[in-house]
């Protein structure tokens, strides 16, 4: 029962990153198609700006609530619990406004370096504010992550995302441009985080008492080191690429190549946003023992659903570009193709970062993510100059492959890591079967649909990469009993009469 909070808060969260995949598309697909391919390229610019800046301000103090509030509530604590809730809301909000001041006492500056002049130093402005806001949400966020709430988070999640990109994507329809997209990300980020006070309104009760910072800190600054690096990380390929070639719309290109990738990250992230929390209660009640079997269970799910999503991606690159931001970007379908392969890197290391920091052993991130981003560096300079947009694509690889690997050997220090052989073996096969018909559909039709039909050529390989995959599936028996028992467990009652029909018929 315990390790069945864990796929229940993926199943929420899945829905909740799907509906963030959905709405991120829209927001992009209506952007590629009505502004230049120059502001696409500042669009990734003020994202990174709206990313990296919040892991700043909030010093990972919002991890260490996650982790705190979910031991203190395994061990019976709740007053510690709203403890550690009030200390870091205090301590994030006075960071945040210290790095509002500075941000708008830079904004003329970033204009003028971005565009050239002063003229759209309002958008930045605007941005300052995005930022601010949003470190405050997310910092209320974790709140609900560390209650287990996973419910009320998905939904807090979703309706902050969803709407900065539709509100965004309807001021460009209006003629905006940049200026609607800062706009539109200022009202969402406040409705957001209108919605997750909401939320926690009597969800602690009043501290009465007060812990030292010096706690949260030991366990969020190493965290945060490596927060900063790995985020940075995330986007130093982009901005690297952007330093060397000056050319905002190839970083256009490659930042849309990048996102279509990320499309996986409703598996991997809904997985390790869940792990954590579960394993820190579970490490706070059994210790280490309780860790080992809850994490297995988790990565076998991972594996069924991780590896098909990504050799697939892979496999129809060049219709997934065509259909989410037209033609034109085609040109970044073998981006996309590589890292949605690779993107099994990735996925598997954040689980894995995820139990490290359950156990609270965030020193070793440090070295990490340090190394992480070395890697990332030396390709990019050594790539880039020769191999252009592929040479940004190669050192994001190299990067997800050093995290993943160090990730995993520092786990195995702590606790016995166990794969279920089983999944990945069978997994691999039938992942591998499905990919055959989906290179035959991509390199025989893909150029035959007219662009109007685009849409229509990628469900149909969807739809076929699915059945492969199911088929696959039942005549490797990958799939038991207690999978199904468990879905029941994750599913609500009114879907508990279709699995039936499903486990008779792929269970033998």
């Amino acid at each position: 029962m315990e390790v069945s909070r864990a796929p229940r808060g993926t199943f929420y969260i899945s829905i909740q990153y799907a509906l963030n995949f959905v709405f991120g598309m829209i927001f992009y697909i209506i952007a590629a198609r009505l502004l230049p391919k120059e502001d696409i390229g500042a669009i990734s610019v003020l994202t990174f700006l709206y990313i990296t800046i919040p892991v700043v301000s909030q010093l990972a103090l919002p991890a260490a609530a996650t982790k705190y509030i979910s031991e203190f509530l395994g061990r019976g604590r709740a007053k510690g619990a709203a403890v550690v809730a009030s200390m870091v809301k205090k301590t994030v909000f006075g960071l945040s406004l210290i790095t509002l001041a500075i941000m708008l006492a830079l904004s003329n500056w970033f204009s003028t370096l971005l565009w050239g002049g002063p003229l759209d130093a309002a958008i930045f402005i605007s941005i300052s504010f995005v930022i601010f806001i949003s470190t405050i949400r997310l910092t209320f966020w974790s709140f609900l992550q560390g209650l287990q709430w996973f419910g009320k988070f998905a939904v807090a999640g979703f309706v902050a995302f969803g709407l900065t990109r539709i509100l965004s994507a309807l001021f460009i329809v209006l003629g905006l441009q940049l200026m609607g997209v800062a706009i539109g990300w200022l009202l969402g980020e406040a409705i957001g985080l209108v919605l997750v006070m909401l939320f926690l309104r009597g969800a602690f009760t009043k501290p009465k008492d007060e812990i030292g910072l010096k706690m949260l800190f030991k366990f969020s600054l190493p965290l945060f080191a490596t927060l900063l690096v790995i985020t940075a990380s995330d986007w130093i390929d982009r901005m690297l690429f952007l330093g060397l070639s000056h050319d905002l719309a190839s970083l256009g290109i490659y930042d849309l190549a990048v996102r279509g990738a990320t499309t996986l990250s409703i598996v991997w992230s809904s997985f390790s946003m869940t792990v954590f929390p579960m394993l820190s209660e579970l490490y706070g009640r059994k210790g280490k023992e309780g860790v080992t079997p809850a994490l297995k269970t988790s990565l076998r799910y991972l594996t069924y659903l991780i590896l098909p999503a990504c050799l697939g991606l892979a496999a129809i690159s060049k219709t997934a570009m065509a259909t989410l931001f037209g033609r034109v970007y085609t040109i970044g379908s073998l981006p996309l193709a590589i890292l949605g392969s690779a993107s099994v890197l990735i996925a598997f290391g954040m689980v894995f970062g995820s139990a490290i920091q359950a156990l609270g052993e965030t020193k070793v991130f440090i070295g990490i993510g340090a190394a992480s981003i070395l890697a990332d560096a030396i390709v990019i300079f050594l790539a880039v100059p020769v191999f252009g947009v592929l040479g940004a694509t190669m050192a994001r690889v190299a990067l997800w492959a050093v995290y993943a690997t160090m990730t995993l050997l520092a786990l195995k220090r702590h606790v016995k890591v166990e794969f279920d052989a089983e999944a990945l073996w069978k997994g691999f096969v039938a992942s591998v079967v499905m990919v055959l018909p989906l290179l035959f559909l991509e390199i025989a039709y893909a150029d035959r649909f007219p662009e109007s039909l685009t849409l229509l050529f990628a469900c149909i390989e969807i739809f076929v990469g699915i059945g492969v995959y199911g088929v696959g599936l039942i005549i490797l028996r990958a799939l038991h009993s207690r999978d199904f028992e468990l879905l029941k467990q994750i599913a609500p009652a009114s879907f508990h009469r279709f699995l039936e029909p499903f486990k008779r018929f792929f269970v033998h």
